[in-house]
């Protein structure tokens, strides 16, 4: 069982891209680098954007604070990014 909903999504979407590309002499990571450059960069920034979260929950921030809403909503803007990159590679 993946420890996590994101675990779950990035590894059933990687699952299904190299199902995809069986058959093909070129790998979608080969073929497509600005999908998974774009993929990479977004986790990083979710990471990063939940290392904040956690900072400023610690720090005793409100959850109403400006700062906490636009970190929450750059980690979720980040994952989303993440998630379609890799689902763009179904389609090209």
């Amino acid at each position: 069982m993946p420890r996590s909903t994101l675990d779950f999504i990035i590894t059933c979407l990687l699952g299904f891209v190299e199902i995809k590309s069986q058959g093909n002499a070129e790998f979608p990571f080969n073929t497509h680098p600005w999908a998974i450059n774009v993929s990479i960069t977004s986790l990083v920034f979710y990471g990063v954007a939940s290392a904040t979260e956690y900072v400023m929950s610690v720090v005793g921030q409100n959850h109403m604070s400006v700062y906490v809403v636009i970190v929450s909503f750059r980690r979720v803007a980040s994952l989303c990014v993440s998630v379609a990159s890799l689902a763009s590679l179904f389609h090209l």
